[in-house]
């Protein structure tokens, strides 16, 4: 059996909102986006994460399309012009969009501008979310291992697995082998944002090894 790039009618439709637009003017839409992005003065920071924003949700529709696949979609974007833009920054404007409402808060509490107003770059947004999201995550994660202390009959010191053990055992970090670099970076920013790492650790730790070699 051989591997085939899913496909998608550049004609058929994707909805953004109450409108609807075709495939083929939703990458140029992102693609003009991204373009605009990069040359917005710092006087208009404010314009740039909701741009940021809207690309992820026509990300997000697309890739809809595809069953919510990530590899499929990976795959289907190689040969449109979303291919231009990098894989993070697709990866995290479509976290932008769907982590809105704590994207706005930040924005409002100017956590996500820099002292000079410039608005910060995509990674440094996506560690912010990860950083704000973690300590609900862990209460979470302390209420229930409470609650599962008092169960009886359960074992002395047994816990429930966390939420980073059961997003890694249902990502395809754990099942499926990378055939190349991009899917491999792909699963690599999976662990990244299930654990909460930081991106220049991580980067830092490889750069560590590769010394070493």
């Amino acid at each position: 059996m051989t591997n085939s790039v899913a496909q998608v009618n550049l004609d058929g439709k994707v909805r953004i909102g109450k409108k609807t637009y075709t495939v083929k003017d939703s990458i140029d839409h992102v693609v003009a986006n991204n373009d605009t992005i990069k040359s917005l003065a710092k006087d208009f920071a404010d314009a740039v994460i909701p741009l940021y924003r809207e690309n992820g949700n026509y990300l997000l529709a697309m890739k809809s399309m595809l069953g919510d696949s990530k590899q499929k979609f990976g795959e289907w974007i190689k040969g449109t012009d979303l291919a231009k833009i990098h894989f993070s920054d697709r990866y995290n404007m479509m976290l932008i969009a769907s982590e809105w409402k704590l994207v706005q808060e930040m924005m409002k509490s100017g956590e996500l501008f820099k002292k000079n107003g410039d608005p910060l770059g995509l990674s440094s947004i996506q560690k912010k979310i990860a950083e704000k999201k973690k300590p609900a995550e862990e209460q979470v994660e302390k209420k229930q291992g409470s609650a599962g202390n008092t169960s009886k009959g359960k074992p002395k010191g047994s816990k429930e697995p966390s939420k980073a053990e059961t997003v890694l055992k249902n990502t395809v970090f754990e099942t499926v082998v990378p055939k190349n670099e991009e899917e491999f970076a792909v699963q690599i920013m999976d662990c990244i944002e299930a654990n909460g790492f930081k991106m220049s650790d991580v980067i830092k730790e490889l750069m560590a090894l590769t010394n070493k070699k």
